[in-house]
C-alpha cells in the first residue's frame, strides 16, 4: 500500500466554479478580453475582442522591429534574372524577381490578385517542381481548387499559365506537386487532369506543347489515388521508363495487370506486361542505351530478382534471385544508383533483429556470377536513415554515409569486396537531431569539381564545429583536413564558373579554399553573418542557395537582418559587399507571445521570456522591470497559474550553470518571490482558493518529488504530499469540497500493476481512497483528465481496450464511484471543456459536432453538427462562452476562423476569418 506524508487544510471548502486545472470558465469583469493570436498573413501578435466581429482586431504590435519574413524560397534562374517566391499580407506568396540589384528586386507577378496566394507556402525539399527549360523557367502555382502549371521568361507579360488540373485534398487529387522529370528539351510529370486520372504528361514550356503522354491506366470509379505507386520513372537520356498498372483497384490486396512502358518527347511504346501480380513487386532500378533493370519481389520468399530487358531486341531475363538474409526482407533503397565502367551499382535497406538499419552496397556486370555485395554497413543515423551517395570523381567510385545532416563517412569501391574501402570515418555521435529532417534541402552536402572535391563533417571536439576535408586526383585515397570552422555553409558554384575557388560562410566570416591547407584563407566578416552565434543546432548547409549566372560569382539566399527580419540576401564575391536585397514583408513581426492572464483591469504576459503588463490602453504596456533581468520566464507545463487576484509563476535563472527556479506571486501590482528551489529539476503549479499548489520534481538521483501548498493568507508553505515508496510520480491534481483529486503516473522499471495510471482522492481526514486504478488518461493532454463544474466532478480517459476512443465519467461523491455519462462518440482529438454549469463537449466522429452538457441533464445536447469537410478545435473558455476554430480540410494549410459560442447555436457567431487563439 503506498503511504504518503500528508497534511490537510481543514479550511480547504471550495467554490468550484472559481476555477479547474485551468479548464473551467475563467471570470472576468471586462468586456474586452486580450490574448495572443496568430495568423498567417501577421504571425503572433496581441489580439483584443469584446465578442464581436468588429471589436475582433489586433490590440497592440509589441514588436516593432524585425519586420515579419517574407517566406522565401528560390525557384530558379532564367535569363540575368534569379525567380524565388515571397509573402506580404498584401499579395499573399507570390513571384518575385531580382538582377541582383535592389533596384530590380520586384514582384514579377501577382498571379492570384489580392491578397490570396498563388504559390503554395512551402517549398517542396524532396523533389524538383521547378526547372529551366528551353530559355523559360516553368514551375507550379497553386489555389484552393486548381494547380496551375507557368512558364516565364523572366518578363511579366510572359509569365503565363500553360496549364490547369484539379486540386482537392478532401479527394486527394494533386494534392502534392508534381516533380518534374526532364528529357530532351521536354519535361514529363504525373498529374490527374480529373478526366485520365494520374498519368503522364510532357511540356516543352508553352500551352501547345503541354499534353498527355500515354494514358497508361484505367482507373475505377472513386478511386483513391493514395494506392498509386511505384511511378518514379528513370532515363536513360533518350526514353523514359515506367511501370504501370494496366487497370487500378481500390484493394492494395488484389492483384493486377501492369505494363512497362518507354515514352520520348514524340512517342510512346509497352515494351513488357505483367500479369497477375501483386502490388509492390516491381521497381525500376536503371537503365542505359542497350538495357533496362528492375527489381521484383519474389512471391516465396519475399527476397528481391535482379531483372534485365535487351532495349534491342525486348527480351527479358532473370540475371539473379538473392539470397535470403537472417534479417527480415531485402528493399531497394532510395540512394540513386548509378552506372561506372560497365557496371551498376545500387542500394538495399534491411533491419537487423535488435531495430538497426543496414544498408547493402551490391553490384552487377549483368550476370548471376557477376552480382555481388560489396558492403553491409549501419547506418549512421538510425533515426532519420539518410540514404547513401555515390558518385564518380577522379575515374575512381565513391559513396558518402550521412549522419542526417553532413557526410559522416567517405568510402571508395572498385567494384570488388576487397577494394571496397573506408578512406575517412567522423566518430563524432553528436547528430544534429531535429535538423536531418532538411537533409534533402541540400541534393548536393558538398562541391565538386574535375579538379578537388569539398565536403564538411561534424568535428569530434563539438557538435558547434565542423571539419572541412578535401580530396584531390593527386591523393584520391587521402583526404586532406583543411581546418575547424564554425557552422561551416559551401556556396554552390554557378554553371559557368570553371574558378579555382571554392567559397564557404564560417562564423562570421567568409572563406575560399583550393583544396589546400595553404590556399584555405578568411576574406573577412561577410554581412550576411553579421547576427551569426553559436548554436548547438547547426544550420549551416541546411538553407537554399541560388548560385547566379555572374561574372565575379554572387549567390540568392535568406539571411537575417535586425530591421527587416529574414529576407532574401545578396552573397557576393567580396564579403562586405553582400547585402539585404529587399524588404519584402514590412508588416511587423510575429512576437515570441505567450500566457496572457487577467487580474482586475491589468493583462500580465509573457513576451520574449519576460514578464509584461498593459491596461486597456495599449499605450501602457511595459515590462514588469521589478523582475530581476536574469530571470526568465518558465515554460515548462503548468509553469503559470492564476488564483483569486493573485497570479503565480516559475521562472529560470539564465546566469547560473544550473537551472534554478523561482516562484513568483503578484498580488495588488506588487510583484515577490515566494521560494528558489534546489539547481535542477522542474515545478509545476495547480490552483488552490487558499493559494497555489507547487510540484517539484528534483533530478532522478536527487531525492523525492514535493507537493507544498503556499497558503496566501498566513504567507507560508505546508507539505501536502511526497513522493511515495513505489517511486510514481504525480501526474496532476484537482481540489475539490470532498478531498484532493491527483493522479499518479506509472512506474515502469516496476511493471506488474504499477505500469498503469491511478486516480486517488485524499480526503479531509487523510484517508486515501482509490477511485480508479489502471487506467490511460488522455494522449498527451493529462491535464484535461480532471475536470470540474459547479456542481460536478468529471473524469476523461481512453476507453479500456479502446485506445482509439474516450470515456466520459462523472464522480458520485456519496459512494465514491465513478459513473459514466452518456455522450456522443468522443473519438481521438475529441475534447471537453467546463464550463460553470456544465461542459461542451467536442465530437470529432464521424464528422464534428458540438455538445452541451448541463449539470443538471443525464446526457448531452447537440448545439450544432458540422459539415464533412469542417474539422473544430476547441481552445478555451472566458465569461461561460466557447472560443473555437474552424477549418476547411479542402485547403492546403488552411487558415483557422476564430467562432464564439454559448450553449446554444442561436449563440454561435464567426468573429475573425484568418485567427488562431493560442492556449494559455
Amino acid at each position: 500500500m503506498m503511504r504518503f506524508h500528508f497534511l490537510w487544510i481543514t479550511s480547504l471548502a471550495l467554490n468550484l466554479a472559481s476555477y479547474s486545472l485551468g479548464h473551467a470558465a475563467e471570470p472576468s469583469t471586462h468586456a474586452l478580453q486580450l490574448f495572443a493570436g496568430n495568423s498567417q498573413s501577421i504571425g503572433t501578435q496581441m489580439w483584443q475582442t469584446a465578442q464581436t466581429p468588429a471589436t475582433t482586431k489586433i490590440f497592440s504590435y509589441l514588436t516593432t522591429t524585425p519586420n515579419a519574413d517574407a517566406n522565401y524560397y528560390p525557384l530558379g534562374k532564367v535569363g540575368k534574372y534569379g525567380i524565388f517566391a515571397a509573402f506580404t499580407p498584401e499579395t499573399g506568396q507570390e513571384l518575385w524577381r531580382t538582377d541582383a540589384s535592389s533596384a530590380d528586386t520586384e514582384l514579377l507577378k501577382d498571379l492570384e490578385p489580392g491578397v490570396v496566394s498563388g504559390l503554395p507556402k512551402k517549398h517542396e525539399l524532396y523533389r524538383t517542381t521547378s526547372l529551366n527549360l528551353n530559355n523559360r523557367l516553368i514551375f507550379w502555382g497553386q489555389t484552393q481548387d486548381q494547380l496551375k502549371l507557368y512558364s516565364t521568361d523572366g518578363s511579366r507579360e510572359s509569365t503565363l499559365v500553360i496549364a490547369s488540373f484539379p486540386h482537392s485534398s478532401v479527394q486527394s487529387i494533386n494534392t502534392e506537386l508534381p516533380s518534374f522529370y526532364p528529357l530532351n528539351k521536354q519535361a514529363f510529370f504525373w498529374v490527374n487532369d480529373g478526366i485520365h486520372g494520374l498519368e503522364l504528361w510532357q511540356t516543352d514550356g508553352s500551352a501547345a506543347g503541354t499534353h498527355l503522354v500515354v494514358d497508361a491506366s484505367i482507373e475505377p470509379a472513386e478511386f483513391n489515388p493514395l494506392l498509386v505507386y511505384g511511378l518514379e520513372p528513370i532515363n536513360n537520356q533518350n526514353s523514359l521508363f515506367f511501370i504501370s498498372a494496366d487497370q487500378r483497384s481500390n484493394s492494395a490486396e488484389e492483384k493486377l495487370d501492369y505494363s512497362l512502358w518507354r515514352v520520348d518527347a514524340n512517342s510512346s511504346e509497352r515494351l513488357k506486361r505483367f500479369t497477375d501480380q501483386p502490388a509492390f513487386a516491381f521497381s525500376l532500378l536503371a537503365a542505359n542505351q542497350d538495357k533496362l533493370i528492375w527489381i521484383k519481389t519474389n512471391a516465396t520468399d519475399q527476397q528481391p530478382e535482379l531483372w534485365q530487358l535487351d532495349l534491342k531486341t525486348k527480351q527479358a531475363h532473370l540475371i539473379l534471385h538473392l539470397p535470403a538474409t537472417e534479417n527480415l526482407p531485402r528493399s531497394l533503397n532510395t540512394a540513386k544508383p548509378i552506372f561506372f565502367k560497365r557496371k551498376l551499382y545500387w542500394w538495399f535497406s534491411i533491419v537487423s533483429a535488435d531495430g538497426q538499419d543496414i544498408d547493402e552496397l551490391w553490384t552487377s556486370d549483368f550476370t548471376a556470377k557477376g552480382t555481388e555485395r560489396l558492403a553491409s554497413l549501419p547506418n549512421p543515423n538510425n533515426e532519420y536513415k539518410t540514404a547513401p551517395m555515390l558518385f564518380s570523381f577522379a575515374n575512381r567510385l565513391y559513396f558518402f554515409l550521412s549522419d542526417g545532416i553532413r557526410p559522416s563517412a567517405l568510402w571508395l569501391t572498385d567494384g570488388t569486396v576487397a577494394g571496397t574501402k573506408n578512406l575517412l570515418t567522423v566518430k563524432d555521435n553528436q547528430y544534429a537531431g531535429g535538423a536531418g529532417d532538411s537533409w534533402p534541402a541540400r541534393p548536393m552536402p558538398y562541391v565538386l569539381r574535375a579538379n578537388k572535391l569539398i565536403f564538411p563533417t561534424f568535428s569530434p571536439k563539438d557538435r558547434n564545429l565542423s571539419q572541412l576535408w578535401s580530396l584531390t586526383p593527386e591523393q584520391p585515397e587521402q583526404p586532406l583536413l583543411l581546418g575547424e570552422f564554425d557552422d561551416p555553409q559551401l556556396l554552390p558554384p554557378a554553371d559557368n564558373d570553371q574558378g579555382q575557388w571554392v567559397y564557404f560562410l564560417s562564423g562570421k566570416q567568409r572563406w575560399q579554399t583550393d583544396g589546400t591547407i595553404s590556399g584555405t584563407k578568411a576574406l573577412g566578416e561577410d554581412a550576411i553573418r553579421k547576427t551569426w552565434q553559436a548554436s548547438p543546432w547547426p544550420t549551416g548547409g541546411l538553407t537554399e542557395i541560388l548560385a547566379l549566372p555572374s561574372t565575379p560569382p554572387s549567390w540568392l539566399m535568406a539571411g537575417i537582418d535586425s530591421q527587416a527580419g529574414q529576407e532574401p540576401w545578396l552573397v557576393t564575391a567580396e564579403p562586405m559587399q553582400s547585402k539585404l536585397l529587399k524588404d519584402i514583408n514590412t508588416a511587423p513581426a510575429s512576437v515570441d507571445l505567450k500566457q496572457v492572464q487577467q487580474l482586475g483591469s491589468t493583462w500580465y504576459f509573457v513576451l520574449n521570456s519576460r514578464l509584461w503588463a498593459t491596461e486597456q490602453d495599449p499605450t501602457t504596456a511595459h515590462e514588469i522591470t521589478e523582475l530581476p533581468k536574469e530571470e526568465q520566464c518558465s515554460f515548462n507545463a503548468q509553469a503559470m497559474v492564476k488564483s483569486q487576484d493573485t497570479l503565480y509563476f516559475i521562472t529560470e535563472n539564465t546566469e547560473t550553470p544550473e537551472k534554478i527556479n523561482s516562484l513568483w506571486q503578484i498580488t495588488a501590482g506588487q510583484v515577490k518571490r515566494i521560494k528558489r528551489f534546489p539547481a535542477g529539476g522542474y515545478s509545476w503549479l495547480f490552483p488552490s482558493r487558499h493559494g497555489v499548489y507547487v510540484a517539484y520534481y528534483p533530478p532522478e538521483t536527487a531525492g523525492a518529488w514535493t507537493l507544498e501548498l503556499w497558503n496566501s493568507q498566513k504567507q507560508q508553505f505546508a507539505t501536502v504530499l511526497t513522493k511515495a515508496n513505489d517511486q510514481r510520480r504525480l501526474a496532476t491534481l484537482l481540489e475539490t469540497e470532498q478531498g484532493l483529486l491527483y493522479i499518479l503516473e506509472p512506474n515502469y522499471a516496476l511493471g506488474g500493476e504499477l505500469v498503469a495510471y491511478k486516480l486517488v482522492l485524499q480526503t479531509p481526514t487523510g484517508t486515501d481512497i482509490v477511485l480508479k486504478d489502471g487506467f490511460e488518461p488522455l494522449p498527451m493532454l493529462l491535464t484535461d483528465t480532471l475536470l470540474a463544474s459547479a456542481e460536478h466532478t468529471y473524469f476523461l480517459t481512453q476507453k479500456e481496450n479502446d485506445p482509439l476512443n474516450y470515456q466520459l465519467s462523472r464522480l458520485d461523491w456519496t459512494d465514491k464511484t465513478l459513473v459514466a455519462v452518456k455522450t456522443p462518440p468522443l473519438p481521438q482529438q475529441s475534447r471537453v471543456l467546463a464550463a460553470k454549469h456544465g461542459l461542451f463537449i467536442l465530437s470529432q466522429a464521424p464528422e464534428a459536432s458540438l455538445w452541451w452538457l448541463a449539470d443538471a441533464d443525464e446526457s448531452a445536447q447537440l448545439i450544432k453538427k458540422f459539415e464533412s469537410k469542417q474539422y473544430i478545435d476547441a481552445v478555451k473558455l472566458l465569461d461561460d462562452q466557447l472560443y473555437f476554430h474552424l477549418m476547411y480540410l479542402n485547403q492546403d494549410d488552411p487558415p483557422r476562423e476564430l467562432w464564439l459560442t454559448d450553449n446554444t447555436s442561436e449563440g454561435m457567431r464567426k468573429l475573425a476569418d484568418d485567427l488562431e487563439m493560442l492556449r494559455d
